[in-house]
């Protein structure tokens, strides 16, 4: 892979998956399907409910068929010859970038600063609850974009 088309993959997957992410935070806040797994304070919840584990499950399955359809649209329909380490580094840079993406612009921006009305957060789901929030996420969410990264390079070689 060139790097001319590594900046064009990261840069156009970027921004089309910051915008489906978004929409998909909208959604969550909206419905209220964000407190199948979470409490008020935006913490994952100490027991976690069945619904709760279907829908973090869905949210992953989402992620992993974006970027393994990323995947396809960009690399597979192109003819290019894929083996799966390269894949995986590719996938796991465009995962890093959304995280740091959701971390900063959505956690600690739209939700600890601008607070928007129309998202119906709860009064405990303040700047200090984002700010550990990201501290946790900062641990946690690269572990789970190894794991991602790793899953969808590995259906796209299977698939492909």
């Amino acid at each position: 892979m060139s790097p001319h088309l590594i900046f064009n993959y990261l840069v156009l997957w970027t921004v089309i998956g910051a915008a489906a992410f978004s929409l998909v935070v909208v959604y969550l806040f909206r419905s209220g399907r964000v407190y199948d797994a979470r409490n008020e304070g935006g913490h994952l919840k100490a027991e976690m409910p069945r619904k709760g584990l279907l829908t973090m499950l869905g949210f992953l399955v989402l992620i992993i068929g974006f970027i393994t359809l990323s995947n396809y649209l960009s690399l597979v329909r192109r003819g290019m010859a894929l083996t799966y380490w390269p894949l995986f580094g590719l996938n796991l840079a465009l995962i890093l970038i959304l995280i740091v993406y959701d971390t900063l612009v959505i956690d600690w921006w739209v939700i600890g600063h601008w607070r928007p009305a129309f998202l119906q957060l709860p009064a405990a789901m303040d700047k200090d609850q984002m700010k550990e929030h990201i501290r946790r996420s900062f641990v946690v969410a690269p572990l789970f974009g190894l794991l991602l990264a790793a899953l969808s390079a590995g259906v796209t070689i299977w698939l492909w």
